[in-house]
């Protein structure tokens, strides 16, 4: 016979909540999930399918499904837009299906989930900055300054 480590009640084998308090013998405890980390989990969901959209767009962009513009020809001539584009896409992927996994693992309460999230959450930031600064390079030191991209607007 084991004692609930909650309580303090004796547990029998066979059952695997304590009957005086309802906590369960595992690490978890028995309980109701926050609305907060509901609402954390469905926007991380929403966002990891919203971003797998945008990967499918971007694909069938550089594949030339869809004809790109005089401008998107443009950036895509530079070698750094391109290597970033590609990256982003190939990392992309696998940060919006993490972000899925994450947010049913948290539907679920499953213990790794927040700690996940949050390393999650550290890369997003790291990769706006890098992407940030990526930006800077391509539209305002070259090789396509802000004006050679409206100057090339098709009419």
């Amino acid at each position: 016979m084991a004692t609930c480590r909650y309580c303090g009640a004796q547990l029998s084998d066979e059952i695997e909540y304590c009957l005086k308090c309802g906590k369960s013998k595992s690490q978890r405890a028995v309980g109701k999930r926050p609305k907060q980390v509901t609402i954390v989990a469905i926007l991380q969901i929403v966002s990891g399918v919203l971003g797998l959209l945008g990967i499918a767009v971007a694909i069938s962009q550089l594949t030339g499904v869809w004809r790109p513009s005089e401008a998107q020809r443009l950036l895509y001539s530079d070698s750094v837009w391109w290597a970033w584009t590609i990256i982003g896409i190939l990392l992309g992927a696998m940060v919006a299906t993490a972000w899925i996994i994450v947010g049913v693992g948290l539907l679920q309460m499953r213990p790794r989930a927040r700690s996940v999230a949050l390393w999650l959450l550290a890369y997003s930031i790291v990769m706006a900055v890098i992407t940030f600064f990526v930006t800077i390079k391509v539209f305002f030191i070259g090789p396509f300054p802000v004006g050679v991209l409206y100057a090339s607007k098709e009419v």
